[in-house]
């Protein structure tokens, strides 16, 4: 959709209401915005301007996650979204069904098959559990985990050992 946007193109934007829904603005450059929200009818609640231009696809969107019990079992092996799914809130998916190809691959030239499912299932369910909590924090109903949350995205994410720290766990680079 296109929207009048009072921040810069590149700058993303999380608004949480005082009935504790969260919108996260994504732009995508040309005035052209992914809006994800935490309640229906986001387009009537947005804190600012007004939509410019048609909605190309809106829809609800609601999240699951499973993991397989094993990675692979005889000559068949899983990876990315065949062994675990999440939502995408955590920004990891791709980046973790990557590493599994790259694992993998490295294991079928190298050696080690026997220990694959063993060493990604831990990380699979690891991301899993971080994304859950994730979301559980953002749509929490609790009027006090709600002010605990905004306190904390207000005073701690701008600060910049924060930022770095997120920056590395969204990237993989840290557990």
């Amino acid at each position: 959709m296109t929207l009048d946007w009072p921040y810069g193109d590149d700058e993303m934007a999380m608004f949480m209401a005082a009935s504790g829904n969260v919108l996260l603005v994504i732009p995508y450059g040309e005035r052209r915005f992914r809006i994800v929200a935490t309640t229906p009818g986001v387009l009537s609640q947005l804190p600012f301007g007004r939509v410019l231009g048609d909605v190309i696809r809106q829809s609800d969107f609601t999240t699951s996650h499973r993991l397989v019990d094993h990675y692979g079992a005889g000559r068949v092996f899983l990876c990315g979204d065949a062994a675990h799914i999440h939502s995408p809130a955590g920004e990891r998916g791709m980046n973790l069904g990557i590493e599994d190809a790259t694992v993998l691959a490295d294991r079928i030239c190298h050696g080690g098959l026997e220990t694959y499912s063993a060493d990604r299932r831990p990380i699979g369910r690891s991301i899993i559990r971080q994304t859950d909590a994730m979301l559980s924090i953002m749509a929490s109903r609790n009027p006090l985990a709600r002010r605990v949350r905004n306190m904390v995205i207000r005073y701690l994410l701008p600060w910049e050992p924060m930022q770095s720290r997120l920056r590395t766990r969204i990237m993989g680079l840290a557990d």
